[in-house]
């Protein structure tokens, strides 16, 4: 599993599967040594001695599991030494030791090893030298020479020490061996003189060194003795309020048995499994021995109707900080084979792309996850992670960790999941209901479902079946519908969200909103919404629309809703310039934090509800919010504040990704207790967001076709997640000016085939930076340019990015698309918005989610067409020039696929079920078929 951990210069005989987790602060050079070596405080496999571990019943056929690792000893009393305990008791706790740990012949290699531990403040007085034992058992090993070369020696001032021996050399005494020999190797720094030396003996002057001493073993043979046996740790209790996605209201509405609790020793290698079920699912949890040393904690989990083994997944933990019990930790996930799906919004195969990044044109990841190496848990500007997988084999899998990590994918779908600074693992996983009858309503009160009229929720819509499986292969269906109870329900599409968004960088006075409103009704199109994108307050942090540009949003808002029929948007970001008018307030309040808005405490999300978006937008017609710049891209500074992170949950490594779901609450849970359909427009959610009523949008993309290929696996691949209402800039943004005037043949093909795709994505909305002219505005004007903003072209906007922008050739093939999704697909939505709330149901999704049993639906071919919903299915044109594409028609004979007429399909065209064809594709007909 470790690339590497099995170079030219190491045995050949399979590596230990066990991987090795650095703590949160890991350099790459650090990371690449820990993976030859087996760390001895860092190694993995859940050995440390002592586990808690708590299962409880969290909705239908589903288990949360939470574990916390046992405490580490403390020091010895009446010492200044820290001692961090190691738990690398097992042969297997080493990856691939070098050749001259092998039995066959007389070698010698280089073994890199090191050690990280943290220490309390004030061990080690400023300046001193340290000292750091490590004890070695292994056989045939006669000599362990040679200095450390390793310039990374470091003492910081606070809490923290990292040391390595880079380069000990092992040698065989003889091929015979002479049985076992216990080392001591001891590693004198001197933090004054910035040096080190490695020695079997005590160093000149070893008065002047303080102790730092590490009980750690390293076992270089199959069999080996440890010399002595580390303290014992003492069991910690299960922390039950840590945030996370996982409704609370989830467990009261099972009404369960007992969870299963267990302090589990591991030195208990032979102790009976203990297990606990809840309808469907059956998890065991076993202590195994690995080669009669100590053993390794498991949780096997089964799907009862077939008795298939899900999957086998064992925890492990890193060293514990010295504050508040944070350490690296992690699950693997054994698999069968089976598809991967999830982990949210992909957007790139390398870590640059978009508008930021490179130069290059995102690519998307592939829809099927296997393979996928390590991808991070934080969020950026172009990737969006959520953690949540569905396996083909009928079951899912949530961690609920909002903190910094990682999670790879290997081809046969096993998972490895690392976190690195946390208290606790949660995670939480599901399995496909025994049957596919209709699920009964429970008694009790189930998770937020539709919202009623007065921002309530009503459960209206209970015992409506959901769609049965049809197939052998699992329907994922009831995946979805209990990770929907477990996170919460979206709420109801609001009507005008269904219809068609105008947007453009940027609509700069209320005049300018109001004629392009005009323009629209000169046309007889009506609009969902109308965008005022960024730069609207004076400055960032003012919490109104500037009064010089915008003098009476009321009026404002009431006339695009008389001519179009539309809502109005406004955007925010989330900074606060010390020159804001709210900065005074809001930092009295303790909700900034270092320029920027701290929202995850419930007072200051109240507080900017109540005082700033209810009287000054709410109050004057505008129910619709765009929460732009909300990831790591803007608000870095929040993340790495010197206090450590946010206000109410720090550390951010631990919990960062909470802060964009707080943030969206402030908007989504203040309309909702207003009793008012609005909808949050944002770029960053983490698990669970859909219950606030989001739509998520791809960012600022370049305008090209090879981006529009790109969206369409993009846009998939984050509903599938959990995330239903997606969208993306239609026509693409522009990086920071589309290359391409309005009116080339280039723009002109682009624009049209990225209508065709947005009419039939879940949310259609255009948006860029258009090259070209906008409105002329007085040099003078303030309402060029927002204060300490940077310019957005000579007049502070970009170019004309309506309907009628490019060309009259042009128009009338993208006013028909507009309208088609207004008077056909809006409605549509809407009643496909109606099982989105009551059963999770992704909107956008593979073919495979309502075609299980064709085995060909799964084929990465099909990963640029897409069901929406399960009537609609779409083959988007994403390549520049294509006349025609290949288009697969799902199921088998008795299924068959009309075209679309009212988008340039042909009458009474029927294709069947199962097959495959080439399809013409002129520029103005959408491949867009109907389900028969």
């Amino acid at each position: 599993k470790n690339p590497f951990a099995c170079g030219k210069h190491f045995r050949t005989t399979p590596c230990p599967t066990r991987p090795v987790i650095m703590v949160s602060g890991a350099t790459n050079r650090m990371t690449s040594v820990g993976a030859l070596m087996g760390m001895m405080v860092l190694v993995g496999g859940a050995e440390i001695d002592t586990m808690t571990v708590q299962i409880d019943p969290w909705c239908e056929n589903s288990l949360r599991v939470r574990i916390r690792s046992a405490a580490p000893p403390p020091p010895p009393p009446n010492s200044n030494a820290a001692v961090v305990w190691s738990n690398a008791k097992r042969r297997d706790s080493v990856l691939c030791m070098s050749d001259a740990c092998t039995h066959s012949e007389s070698t010698s290699g280089y073994v890199k090893q090191g050690v990280e531990g943290y220490v309390p403040d004030a061990t080690v007085p400023a300046g001193a030298k340290t000292m750091l034992s490590i004890y070695y058992s292994h056989e045939h090993t006669d000599n362990l020479l040679g200095p450390s070369n390793d310039s990374a020696f470091k003492l910081p001032s606070a809490s923290y020490i990292k040391m390595f021996d880079n380069g000990a050399v092992l040698q065989r005494a003889d091929s015979a061996g002479v049985g076992v020999r216990t080392k001591k190797l001891t590693l004198y720094w001197s933090a004054s003189l910035q040096h080190s030396v490695a020695t079997t003996g005590d160093p000149p002057d070893k008065s002047t060194y303080v102790p730092l001493k590490v009980l750690g073993y390293l076992c270089a043979e199959l069999h080996c003795n440890t010399p002595t046996t580390p303290p014992t740790a003492m069991p910690l209790p299960i922390l039950l309020d840590l945030p996370g996605a996982l409704r609370r209201e989830c467990l009261a509405d099972m009404n369960p048995a007992a969870p299963l609790v267990s302090t589990t020793t591991m030195d208990h290698i032979h102790a009976p499994p203990k297990s606990i079920q809840n309808g469907n699912l059956r998890a065991n949890m076993l202590s195994t021995s690995r080669n009669g040393i100590n053993g390794t904690m498991t949780i096997n989990f089964t799907r009862v109707s077939d008795g298939h083994q899900l999957t086998t997944i064992t925890p492990y933990f890193g060293p514990a900080a010295s504050t508040g019990g944070y350490r690296a930790m992690g699950v693997e996930l054994t698999n069968d084979g089976s598809a991967v799906y999830g982990l949210g919004q992909l957007e790139n195969t390398s870590a640059h792309g978009g508008c930021d990044g490179n130069g290059t044109t995102a690519t998307g990841f592939p829809l099927r996850r296997n393979g996928l190496p390590a991808a991070s848990l934080a969020a950026s500007k172009f990737h969006v992670s959520v953690p949540f997988t569905y396996s083909s084999s009928g079951w899912g899998f949530l961690l609920n960790l909002p903190g910094d990590g990682t999670v790879s994918v290997a081809i046969d779908g096993s998972m490895q999941w690392n976190v690195t600074t946390q208290q606790q693992l949660d995670f939480w996983i599901t399995t496909t209901a025994p049957d596919p009858a209709p699920r009964a309503q429970k008694s009790q009160s189930p998770a937020p479902t539709p919202r009623d009229g007065k921002g309530g929720h009503t459960r209206s819509g209970a015992g409506l079946p959901r769609p049965p499986s049809t197939s052998v292969r699992p329907s994922p269906a009831s995946v979805y519908a209990q990770y929907a109870d477990a996170v919460g329900h979206a709420p109801l599409l609001p009507t005008h969200a269904a219809r068609f968004w105008q947007s453009r960088l940027r609509y700069r006075t209320q005049e300018i909103v109001q004629s392009i409103a005009q323009e629209y009704n000169a046309r007889n199109l009506t609009l969902g919404m109308l965008v005022v994108d960024f730069m609207n307050q004076r400055t960032d942090g003012d919490f109104h629309m500037n009064p010089v540009c915008f003098p009476n949003i009321t009026n404002m808002t009431t006339a695009v809703r008389a001519l179009t029929d539309a809502h109005t948007m406004v955007s925010f970001w989330p900074d606060v310039r010390s020159t804001a008018d709210a900065f005074a307030a809001l930092t009295k309040e303790g909700c900034v934090l270092d320029g920027t808005i701290d929202p995850t405490g419930r007072h200051c999300r109240q507080f900017i509800w109540n005082n700033y978006v209810l009287p000054n937008y709410v109050a004057r017609g505008v129910t619709d919010f765009w929460l732009d710049e909300d990831d790591i891209h803007s608000i870095a500074p929040i993340l790495n504040s010197s206090s450590g992170g946010t206000a109410a949950r720090a550390p951010a490594a631990a919990y960062g990704r909470v802060w964009a779901n707080d943030w969206i609450a402030t908007f989504s849970d203040g309309l909702r207790a207003e009793g008012m359909d609005g909808v949050v427009l944002t770029r960053s959610v983490w698990a669970g967001a859909a219950r606030l009523g989001v739509v998520l949008w791809s960012s600022d993309i370049f305008s090209t076709f090879e981006e529009l290929t790109a969206q369409v696996k993009i846009g998939v691949g984050a509903t599938i997640s959990g995330i239903p209402w997606w969208t993306t800039d239609v026509g693409g943004f522009g990086c920071p000016v589309s290359p391409y005037n309005n009116t080339s043949p280039y723009m002109q093909e682009l624009i049209v085939r990225w209508y065709q795709f947005g009419v039939v994505s879940p949310v259609f909305r255009t948006h860029g930076c258009r090259a070209g002219a906008a409105e002329v505005l007085p040099a003078s004007s303030p309402c060029m340019h927002a204060q300490g903003m940077k310019p957005q072209g000579p007049q502070g906007s970009c170019g004309f990015n309506e309907v009628w922008s490019y060309g009259p050739a042009v128009e009338p093939v993208l006013t028909a698309l507009v309208r088609f999704r207004n008077d056909v697909l809006a409605p549509y939505i809407l009643a496909l918005s109606r099982n989105v709330s009551l059963y999770g149901v992704p909107t956008m999704r593979p073919l495979w989610y309502d075609f299980p049993r064709d085995d060909a639906a799964t084929d990465s071919a099909c990963d640029d067409q897409f069901m929406l919903g399960p009537l609609y299915m779409a083959a988007p044109v994403t390549t520049h020039g294509a006349r025609s594409r290949s288009v697969y028609f799902p199921g088998d004979a008795s299924v068959g696929w009309e075209e679309v007429v009212e988008v340039g399909g042909e009458t009474g065209v029927v294709h069947t079920g199962g097959t495959r064809k080439s399809v013409l594709a002129p520029l103005q007909k959408l491949l867009l078929y109907r389900r028969l």
